[in-house]
């Protein structure tokens, strides 16, 4: 499928999202610091919008709970996979 002139792909939003900045504005704004010289102020759509682009670049934590049993014989091999990588 070819893109058309001009846009972008996803790997390309997600490089163009600034995740660390996103990540400090909340921070202030959740602890209620100083971001510069001013208390960080952000609205109830601004703080929607930053966590809907924190999805995009950050994978979610899942909890993950295994029971594995195994012998000399026949060792066991585990491995995880992380979808968004």
């Amino acid at each position: 499928m070819s893109r058309l002139k001009g846009s972008i792909s996803s790997e390309e939003h997600r490089a163009r999202i600034k995740t660390a900045a996103i990540l400090a504005r909340l921070n202030h704004f959740v602890l209620g610091t100083k971001n510069g010289d001013d208390h960080c102020v952000m609205t109830s759509d601004q703080v929607k919008a930053a966590i809907a682009l924190l999805k995009k670049t950050i994978p979610d934590l899942q909890t993950i709970e295994a029971t594995l049993r195994g012998d000399d014989k026949q060792p066991i091999v585990f491995s995880i996979t992380d979808k968004h990588s």
